[in-house]
């Protein structure tokens, strides 16, 4: 019974409350960052290294407790030598560099880029984290699937955050099995991915996983 109301309640969350209130932080509380400069990347190794700099704090009052920020947020204060931001911060800066070198062609292979909710239930209280996920083309001779240039693969997920110094943990046959990754063992009371703009695009109850 405790599973099934966490379940419901991070279903609420999620499609209720979350992205929308992320959102608009982001316009109100953190307008006076609109106008920064985000970096540029060329590779993903290149933005690991900042990845892997940005320092974590956790969510206070400022954020009302559980606030998505803007990633030019998260980036002049780690440009400040401030804490950055808690993981849902670092992972989207990196989501959106991500996407940003996807656009400029600097990563052909990767197909599809987001941010991804894990909240979990440990046995003693309710946690969870976000991490940048991407799913990327890995060439397999053994695959039907052809590229426009006709050599065979296979899809791949990845995922990168706060957590290994910003390394990406590659090679995942799914979704799914990247939130096992994030979860360990602890319980899955749901899953989310969404878009750089924070819309919502799939989500998992949690139950199969």
């Amino acid at each position: 019974m405790k599973i099934f109301i966490l379940r419901c309640l991070t279903w609420l969350a999620i499609h209720c409350w979350y992205y929308v209130f992320s959102k608009n932080y982001q316009l109100t509380i953190e307008r006076r960052y609109l106008k920064a400069v985000l970096p540029s990347y060329n590779s993903i190794v290149e933005l690991t290294g900042t990845v892997g700099r940005m320092r974590w704090r956790r969510d206070g009052y400022m954020e009302l407790w559980d606030a998505i920020s803007n990633p030019k947020a998260t980036w002049s204060k780690h440009k400040l030598g401030l804490k950055a931001g808690d993981c849902d911060d670092i992972s989207l800066f990196a989501a959106d560099r991500i996407e940003d070198m996807m656009k400029r062609g600097k990563l052909p292979d990767v197909v599809e880029v987001g941010l991804l909710s894990v909240p979990w239930d440990d046995g003693f209280k309710v946690g969870g984290h976000n991490v940048c996920v991407f799913r990327y083309r890995e060439t397999d001779h053994t695959s039907s699937l052809r590229d426009i240039h006709g050599r065979p693969f296979v899809y791949k997920w990845a995922h990168m955050s706060n957590w290994d110094r910003g390394e990406p943990r590659e090679d995942f046959d799914s979704l799914e099995a990247v939130v096992r990754n994030v979860l360990g063992r602890k319980k899955s009371i749901g899953w989310a991915l969404a878009t750089v703009k924070l819309k919502r695009k799939k989500y998992g109850w949690g139950s199969k996983i």
